[in-house]
């Protein structure tokens, strides 16, 4: 790949949305372990699966140390391998979740756990770079599906951890005249954070609305609560396909 490529930082390994994982006796044995500690079979493979993946991330990116030094083998902690690792990963990994930052209240993923560290911080310990993949989609909605404020948040986090360079993604199907204005102030946080959100919106509405830019601001803060509360307060309930 990377003599075809030369230019490129990083090779994928990631998982793709499929229900379908290896059965054979090892692995039906590896399930069975973890079984004993995860009396749930849908736990108890999520967990068998994510350690043969990392292992093989692992295992993969140690080779690449000597035979692409400076190259990058990107894993992706998604569907049933999405489990922390349970070993530190190589230097050379990047590691990348999937988490809907839209819910990031109810997922918890800045809260500390029972241990005092909190998820983010737990994949920051086992990986050297980090980064996440988010579902932020707009169409097929009727109302703006925003959370800049949650963005805000999640991306203070990273930087206050000490992570100087992250690799952000986000899936988008763009319903524009709802949604122009969160990938404009969600792409300009991933660069700087420390932007002040409120500000980016007014800057935007000012720009984009002439007079009517008060009620667009409104309008917009209004529905962003809205979301907000909808994902993690009522339920909270995933509203990915229910609007």
């Amino acid at each position: 790949y990377f003599k075809a490529n030369p230019n490129a930082a990083y090779v994928a390994m990631g998982v793709m949305d499929s229900d379908a994982y290896d059965e054979s006796p090892d692995t039906l044995e590896t399930i069975k372990k973890y079984q004993e500690k995860y009396p749930d079979i849908k736990l108890a493979r999520a967990y068998a699966y994510s350690h043969q993946y990392w292992a093989f991330i692992n295992q993969l990116a140690a080779w690449m140390k000597t035979s692409e030094p400076g190259k990058l083998l990107m894993g992706l902690s998604y569907s049933e391998v999405r489990m922390l690792p349970e070993m530190k990963l190589e230097p050379n990994v990047m590691a990348i979740t999937v988490w809907g930052i839209a819910e990031l209240e109810a997922d918890g993923r800045l809260k500390p756990g029972k241990d005092g560290v909190s998820e983010l911080d737990a994949w920051l310990k086992v990986a050297n770079h980090f980064g996440n993949h988010d579902w932020l989609q707009g169409l097929g909605y009727f109302i703006p599906r925003t959370y800049t404020h949650y963005y805000s948040t999640y991306l203070k986090a990273l930087k206050k951890a000490g992570v100087q360079d992250s690799f952000q993604h986000i899936e988008a199907y763009p319903n524009w005249g709802m949604d122009g204005p969160k990938y404009y102030i969600i792409s300009r946080l991933m660069w700087d954070p420390g932007q002040d959100v409120d500000a980016m919106w007014k800057q935007y509405s000012d720009d984009m609305f002439g007079p009517a830019s008060v009620p667009m601001q409104e309008y917009f803060a209004t529905l962003e609560k809205l979301w907000v509360q909808l994902d993690n307060v009522e339920g909270p309930e995933r509203k990915l396909f229910r609007w």
